[in-house]
């Protein structure tokens, strides 16, 4: 169901964003768990996931606790767990009374590899009333449900940008240089930054061998697993 078409071509926003998720070059129809329904519907909507914890970086982020929803003929949203573990559904539309599952959705946000991916079928909470005088305007980010817009798209941006900790593991055997010997071919940079950590966690019978100058930042870690050997030549 078209409802935010700018261009005449036919395809609507939720058409192009599933088109590039179920039609790309990595093979993978599916890749952050998300697909939106291509609907319209319009509601303030309070139904909160449920078993939400106060921790729900999206929900209860560091610009407030949201609240509620409004959707202006928005799409809603299926989520698809199997496809992406990741995937959580924060806000659903009234009328799903568990408040759980994958349909009707109407925020999500997932991981995918290294990155990182927040959903809304709608445009209005973001719209802050301005633009051509005809075109229909809201004024979704200051008004409507007002402040909860503005904490939920913040919260989610704030989320979207800040880098989560890495943990980098060696699985292999012999040196530190070796990318081989990391998993997921992924070795620590030279100075490790704050937040980050390492793991040493050889193959049985395996050993880690320092062979190049590795630096530990202030609120970075190296972990060496029990009955596990890490070889460091010279001196701390």
């Amino acid at each position: 169901f078209p409802v935010t078409i700018r261009n005449n071509d036919g395809a609507d926003a939720p058409v192009i964003w599933n088109d590039l998720f179920q039609n790309n070059s990595t093979g993978n129809t599916n890749p952050f768990g998300i697909i939106f329904d291509n609907n319209s519907i319009s509601e303030i909507s309070t139904k909160k996931a449920a078993g939400l914890p106060a921790t729900d970086s999206i929900m209860y982020g560091p610009m407030g606790a949201v609240a509620k929803i409004q959707y202006s003929a928005g799409s809603t949203i299926t989520i698809n767990p199997t496809a992406n573990a990741s995937v959580k559904a924060v806000l659903y539309k009234n009328s799903v009374s568990s408040a759980s599952g994958n349909n009707n959705v109407l925020f999500a946000y997932a991981r995918y590899g290294r990155g990182k991916v927040a959903a809304i079928g709608d445009s209005s909470p973001s719209d802050d009333g301005t633009g051509d005088s005809g075109d229909v305007l809201y004024t979704g980010y200051n008004g409507d449900v007002t402040p909860n817009h503005r904490y939920l798209l913040m919260n989610a941006t704030i989320w979207l940008a800040t880098k989560d900790p890495i943990t980098y593991t060696f699985t292999g055997n012999g040196n530190w240089n070796n990318v081989s010997n990391w998993k997921d071919s992924r070795m620590p940079p030279a100075t490790l930054p704050a937040g980050d950590a390492i793991l040493i966690d050889p193959v049985a019978g395996g050993t880690c061998l320092l062979n190049v100058t590795q630096t530990i930042s202030a609120g970075a870690s190296i972990t060496v697993s029990t009955g596990k050997s890490l070889i460091i030549p010279g001196s701390l």
